[in-house]
C-alpha cells in the first residue's frame, strides 16, 4: 500500500510540475511571462516579453522629413508628426496644435469663463485638475 500511495503522490506532483511547465511556456509565448529583458539599442528594461518585442520593432533613431529632428523610436516620431506638422486638430483662438481631438477639446477649457479651480498654496486659477495637479507638484 505504502508504493502505490507514493506512487500516487509522485504521479500528482509530477502532473503539477507538468501544468505550472505548461502554463509558463504559454505565458512566453503569448508575451505575459514576467522576464527581465534590456533593449540593445536604448537599454530599456522590459517585464513582459510582448512588451519587448514590441519595442523592438520600431526602436532605433528615426528622423522626420519635414523638419531633420531625430527620434529614439518610430512612436516618438508618430507622435512628433501629428503634433508638429499634421494641424488637424489646431485652436481656433490661440493656434495651438494638438494630436488628438480628445486633448482639442480639453484644452478649449483654457479659454472658457467657466470658473477656475484655485491652488490653495498661491491663489494660481487653472482651467483643469490635471494642471493644478501638475501645479501643485511645484510646490513640493
Amino acid at each position: 500500500m505504502e508504493c502505490s500511495s507514493f506512487s500516487l503522490i509522485q504521479n500528482l506532483l509530477l502532473k503539477d510540475w507538468r501544468d505550472e511547465a505548461q502554463r509558463r511556456r504559454e505565458d512566453i509565448d503569448t508575451g505575459l511571462a514576467d522576464i527581465k529583458k534590456q533593449c540593445d539599442s536604448c537599454q530599456k528594461i522590459f517585464s513582459r516579453e510582448k512588451d519587448y518585442r514590441y519595442h523592438k520593432k520600431g526602436c532605433g533613431n528615426v528622423c522626420c522629413t519635414q523638419c531633420d529632428k531625430t527620434f529614439p523610436h518610430k512612436i516618438a516620431l508618430k507622435n512628433h508628426v501629428a503634433k508638429e506638422h499634421m494641424h488637424e486638430f489646431q485652436c481656433s483662438v490661440c493656434l495651438k496644435c494638438f494630436m488628438n481631438k480628445r486633448n482639442l477639446v480639453r484644452h478649449n477649457s483654457v479659454h472658457s469663463d467657466r470658473e477656475k479651480i484655485m491652488c490653495k498654496f498661491c491663489g494660481i486659477g487653472f482651467s483643469t485638475k490635471s494642471n493644478l495637479t501638475n501645479h501643485l507638484k511645484l510646490h513640493r
